[in-house]
């Protein structure tokens, strides 16, 4: 189960990183709007889809991690990726959409310092994800036969 939570974890790193860089270039006055209309609003589909997979995935690991600081952080990676989910549903709004985009620009660079820092962390072997069960709580194929 460790493996596939720092598999989620590094899903989210990742999904932080490009969301953050299509915030950030949406977020240049003019240019960003100009992007949106000649693609036909297809950039705020894809950053919606980047949310609702963030949200999705944020709210799958912190049900599987014991560590309570990035409980928290997960936590508040989920309030950000509802935000940010709310936003881009109403970025299409000329003047709201740049104000919103640079708003989720500073959240999801944000965001993704901080699980670049988890993940150092991780491959650092420093922090621990998952609660190890002790090992006399584990019952063997020999202790169920036992109880026959």
């Amino acid at each position: 189960m460790n493996e596939k939570v720092k598999k989620s974890m590094l899903v989210l790193y990742y999904l932080s990183l490009i969301t953050a860089a299509i915030e950030s270039v949406l977020a240049f006055p003019f240019f960003g709007g100009i992007i949106v209309l000649v693609m036909l609003y297809l950039p705020l589909m894809v950053l919606l889809g980047f949310y609702i997979a963030s949200l999705v995935f944020s709210i799958q690991t912190r049900n599987e991690i014991h560590n309570q600081e990035i409980r928290e952080i997960l936590e508040k990676a989920k309030r950000n990726y509802i935000i940010g989910i709310v936003l881009t549903a109403l970025a299409w709004i000329p003047f709201f959409g740049w104000i919103s985009h640079i708003l989720m620009t500073f959240l999801m660079w944000q965001l993704y310092f901080k699980y670049n820092e988890i993940q150092d962390q991780i491959l650092q072997g420093k922090v621990d994800l998952v609660d190890d069960i002790p090992a006399a709580d584990v019952k063997s194929d020999s202790d169920n036969k036992s109880d026959d």
